[in-house]
């Protein structure tokens, strides 16, 4: 946006800005259709294509064995490709580290668990490297039984021949070309904001991604590389037990119980209707332990709920937002 028309739209009331994004721009699809536009610009670079994942962690296990210290470009490439998977459900595989931990001390600070050793479920972990922060907070006040990073999908398979790659499933993710790679999946395309008008926008590119998924058909687990979207740093955590890997669907039942659940950047309006944020929530109400902490927001955003189990009830006991029209903000 130009420097003056910035200017004037920050000189406008907030609540007024706020309602005019919500329904011009987030309802219309416009604010959809921008980022969908900037996100097709960067997805050109081949660089960023899944299939490399594995050869930038052999490089950062390699820079990490020679001197105990990565090179930022290899971290910035990891980072870069992770950004730039967009699964099925049209969820995207952002992380960071150090998201969210400063949320979860804060949350933790105000909210005791009456326990020394918690069970932790954190759910989506993504490649777990938020999550390394995060136990860093938890254990300055209780120790760690068991910490499950859960996920939808945690691996990928690489067709090196076609330059494809497929989730666990055989759902293709991306195709490579030569001076550029495709994104099969619309990020945010089942969130309020993919509106009707941005579905005719967009059709020409779901036809496109439906002839690709006919052209690289999905032929068999054993033919391509198998590649763990977890942080290289996770990885060797996993090997020592550090934490658990399982695969869960937040929209199904959850089997288990725990103390402390953190579910951040998954059950937003920019992901699914409100329907599904309500059924993600109870499932995850109902595995959590009486007296237990569930702590669900947007951690970009800094919004987010604090929960506990009393008498088998799911209550809000705590919130905090600066973005009430992105976010479910669910009174159970």
């Amino acid at each position: 946006m130009h420097p003056k028309l910035t200017k004037a739209w920050k000189a406008l009331p907030e609540q007024f800005r706020r309602e005019l994004h919500t329904k011009l721009f987030s309802r219309t699809g416009i604010y959809f259709l921008s980022r969908s536009r900037n996100s097709q610009r960067y997805n050109r670079d081949p660089a960023n294509f899944a299939g490399n994942i594995q050869q930038v962690k052999d490089t950062y296990i390699a820079e990490k064995r020679g001197s105990n210290e990565v090179n930022q470009n290899t971290e910035r490439r990891f980072l870069d490709i992770i950004d730039n998977l967009v699964m099925k459900n049209g969820v995207t595989r952002s992380t960071f580290k150090g998201r969210s931990s400063q949320i979860v001390s804060s949350v933790l600070n105000k909210y005791t668990l009456d326990k020394r050793e918690i069970s932790v479920l954190d759910i989506p972990s993504s490649t777990g490297s938020a999550s390394l922060g995060i136990r860093e907070e938890i254990e300055k006040r209780y120790a760690v039984g068991s910490y499950i990073l859960a996920d939808l999908c945690f691996d990928i398979y690489y067709d090196k021949k076609r330059e494809c790659v497929f989730d666990d499933e055989g759902n293709l993710l991306q195709v490579k070309f030569k001076r550029r790679f495709v994104t099969i999946n619309r990020a945010h395309r089942c969130g309020l904001e993919h509106t009707r008008f941005v579905g005719i926008v967009l059709f020409p590119a779901q036809v496109w991604s439906w002839f690709l998924k006919k052209k690289y058909k999905f032929t068999g687990f054993d033919r391509y590389q198998h590649i763990r979207l977890t942080h290289p740093d996770v990885d060797t955590l996993l090997d020592d037990k550090y934490f658990e890997l399982k695969k869960l669907d937040v929209f199904k039942p959850i089997e288990g119980k725990f103390d402390l659940i953190i579910s951040f950047n998954l059950l937003m309006r920019r992901y699914f209707d409100d329907t599904l944020i309500k059924l993600g929530i109870q499932n995850l109400g109902r595995a959590l332990k009486e007296g237990g902490l569930l702590v669900i927001g947007e951690d970009l955003g800094v919004t987010f709920s604090v929960f506990t189990s009393r008498g088998g009830q799911l209550m809000e006991i705590g919130r905090e937002t600066q973005r009430p029209d992105h976010w479910l903000l669910y009174q159970p």
